[in-house]
């Protein structure tokens, strides 16, 4: 399986399964739209994952455990509810991105180096 689409026509809540992190394989994983219960630190497992859509979710912290994805490229986190703003945190960490896609109010904040781009 290399890519995972739970994408929600509505937002429902979602807790994911532990079962998840033996998704050895998956690329690409598109969690839109979710509200994201627990803990989902367990994305951090999966070791090949190149693409990461959170969005549209409602989550009260991005995992520091996505520091561990050394493959990842693109991370979106347009539209999210909930974050505080220690995600920034988070995505300073993340060197292997080539793009990040975040919108809303925290997108101007000056917490990334880079050539990333921002949208309010």
């Amino acid at each position: 399986l290399c890519v995972l689409d739970l994408t929600a026509r509505r937002p429902l809540q979602l807790i994911l399964p532990a079962s998840l992190q033996h998704l050895n394989t998956l690329r690409t994983l598109l969690l839109r739209r979710w509200k994201l219960c627990g803990d989902i630190s367990i994305i951090g497992r999966l070791s090949n994952l190149e693409i990461q859509s959170l969005f549209g979710c409602a989550m009260a912290e991005l995992p520091m455990a996505l520091v561990k994805l050394s493959e990842l490229r693109f991370l979106e986190l347009s539209g999210c509810k909930g974050l505080s703003k220690s995600y920034t945190e988070v995505l300073a960490r993340l060197m292997t991105l080539e793009l990040k896609e975040i919108h809303g109010p925290h997108a101007q904040m000056k917490a990334l180096e880079g050539d990333e781009e921002y949208y309010d």
